[in-house]
């Protein structure tokens, strides 16, 4: 591979700007965006879901001027057309990001991703929308392919480069150099660097590409030698699967369905790179390979709808059960059409997926609606189960639920106010759960806040699970108080090693012992000389802080750690600011692995 000249890319930046405005100002301004929201403080929360819209729109209108360009490029549309076209694209960029909620859940986040996939797809077809010129479409595509993978090689080379730089600069000069910077090169890289590369390469010639007969050698040899062996590697465990599923009777597990989604995704790639060579007399092996993948595909189209029936039986649909759902009729479809059509149209591919991909992402029967109506109905014959409903509203019980009760509630609960936000079970309750659950920057476990409402303990994995459940939380750095308040400073650490050797840790406080205890296997106690000024359960506050926070987000606001102690001669300010512990379980008892903070001492 030859690298290009600076001067060659200098050239080839100039003309991609006149080529591509539209979607190069877009680049600009969501890297733009991206350095403002790695410097923003992490309470910023407005800003942050404010430039992370920016951002999605940003990207999503640079695919959409792309597409439009190579389009009228393409049917010799006037410029003023071209404006038009990007006007429009604006409007819908403006519709897009004034449409997204203040606060993005996760659906928002999966919807972009849908519509990223549907604007690289539209411009793997726009200049051939209404021409059937099949080897142009093919070269045209083979060209994007490639100058993707050349893109991203250089614009990481690039970044080891200049990263290596200026960790040299930070190490042999003394020049102090912010790890934040790195990241701020790799978005500039990435944003601008990597577009423009990629635009620089996008056959500008594209109505003489019909005639283009260049095949890459290396390519044939990649697809025959890598990707047909892994392939039918794949195919061999899928079947030899189905044959154990025949012979044993037991139903298939749902991963199974990711792996035949990959096998089709896997073989229709290789049958797309091998296209060209089908008529080709020397390789009479790919003609037969084409026919032979769509067969092979039916029995495995039957297990995948046999594997994601059952999930959607025992846990309703969700977003990505629905678009596995999509993938087996697209891929029965496909498999159809290529062994019966007699007119084999590859851009039927891209094209057909386009289309499946704005209908999932709106409109009645998109993902989103009907995964949310299918969880929201299986929550409700949940609640109605465990007489959690009275008049339509959710009535808080004091009863103790089985534990796959309290597993399916808490998977509902967590799947649609992840997903789909607060709204979506707002009018199950009289209380605003905005108002409940957002205060101000603090990040909070919303699903846990929802439940604590219902009266039932968030439960996840197995019954076994709950016996070694582990927690750990950490303050997000911060000052906490000014010291300079106090008289004393003390700073204490307990750990499971220390606990074996001590039960407590003594502090002189002027004419004052400070005694740090740990008490019952799960308290910790603050002593004075004689007096027991506090004692803090652990376990009751580790729980506290996993329903409000989760147990997957570990960094909290300090204030939450921090409890004001007091004794006759002295007012204390404890800050925890590391607390891991092992919760209970039905044999097991709470554990104290890690404990670290500080006491502030005033004398009144």
């Amino acid at each position: 591979m030859r690298l290009p000249a600076l001067k060659d890319l200098s050239s080839s930046a100039s003309k991609a700007f006149i080529r591509f405005p539209f979607a190069i100002l877009c680049a600009i301004v969501g890297t733009i965006m991206a350095f403002m929201l790695v410097d923003l403080p992490f309470d910023a929360k407005e800003m942050h879901n404010q430039l992370t819209k920016g951002i999605m729109t940003m990207y999503l209108g640079m695919l959409a001027g792309i597409s439009c360009t190579v389009f009228c490029e393409k049917y010799f549309f006037r410029s003023i057309t071209q404006y038009i076209f990007n006007f429009v694209i604006l409007l819908l960029m403006h519709y897009y990001f004034y449409t997204l909620p203040s606060e993005l859940a996760d659906k928002e986040i999966s919807r972009f991703i849908v519509l990223s996939l549907s604007c690289h797809l539209a411009l793997s077809f726009a200049p051939f929308l209404v021409d059937n010129e099949p080897n142009g479409f093919w070269q045209y595509n083979k060209q994007l392919f490639l100058r993707i993978l050349t893109a991203v090689f250089y614009s990481h080379v690039l970044f080891a480069g200049l990263g290596l730089a200026l960790a040299a600069v930070d190490k042999l000069f003394g020049v102090h150099i912010e790890s934040i910077s790195f990241l701020k090169l790799y978005i500039v890289i990435v944003g601008i660097f990597n577009t423009v590369f990629f635009l620089a390469g996008i056959p500008d010639e594209i109505r003489s590409l019909e005639n283009n007969s260049e095949y890459p050698k290396g390519l044939r040899i990649f697809t025959q030698f890598v990707l047909l062996p892994l392939i039918a590697l794949y195919l061999l465990i899928l079947y030899v699967y189905s044959g154990k599923i025949l012979v044993t009777r037991l139903w298939p597990e749902g991963w199974v369905a990711w792996l035949v989604t990959g096998y089709s995704i896997a073989g229709i790639l290789a049958f797309l790179l091998i296209w060209p060579l089908r008529r080709n007399e020397n390789y009479q092996w790919i003609k037969n390979y084409t026919r032979l993948f769509y067969i092979t595909l039916f029995p495995l189209i039957i297990l995948l709808c046999v594997a994601i029936g059952i999930r959607v039986q025992d846990y309703g649909i969700t977003e990505q059960r629905y678009f596995i759902i999509m993938m087996a009729f697209w891929l029965f479809i496909m498999a159809l059409y290529f062994i019966f059509s007699k007119i084999k149209n590859i851009k039927i591919i891209p094209l057909t997926l386009f289309i499946l991909s704005i209908i999932s992402a709106y409109g009645p029967v998109s993902a989103f609606e009907i995964s949310e109506s299918s969880q929201y109905d299986r929550l409700i014959s949940l609640l109605n189960k465990n007489a959690l409903l009275r008049n339509n509203k959710v009535e808080k019980t004091n009863k103790s639920l089985s534990f796959n009760d309290k597993k399916e509630i808490s998977a509902s609960v967590n799947y649609l106010v992840t997903m789909h936000g607060l709204h979506s079970v707002q009018h199950l309750f009289n209380v605003n759960l905005d108002s409940l659950c957002n205060k101000g920057g603090e990040y909070l476990f919303k699903p846990g806040k929802v439940l604590e409402l219902m009266g039932v303990d968030y439960t996840y994995g197995n019954e076994s699970d709950q016996l070694s459940q582990e927690l750990n939380f950490n303050i997000i750095p911060e000052p906490v108080v000014a010291t300079s308040a106090f008289d004393y400073q003390i700073s204490f650490t307990i750990s499971s090693y220390q606990l074996e050797k001590a039960k407590f840790q003594n502090f002189k406080i002027g004419e004052s012992e400070l005694q740090i205890i740990w008490q019952e296997n799960h308290t910790v106690g603050f002593k004075v000389d004689t007096d027991s000024i506090a004692s803090l359960d652990m376990q009751k506050i580790s729980e506290k802080l996993k329903n409000d926070y989760g147990d997957t987000f570990y960094e909290i606001p300090a204030s939450r750690m921090s409890y004001d102690l007091h004794s006759e001669q002295y007012d204390y300010k404890l800050q925890i600011k590391t607390l891991n512990i092992s919760l209970p379980g039905d044999t097991v008892l709470p554990r104290l692995n890690y404990l670290d903070g500080f006491v502030l001492v005033k004398k009144k």
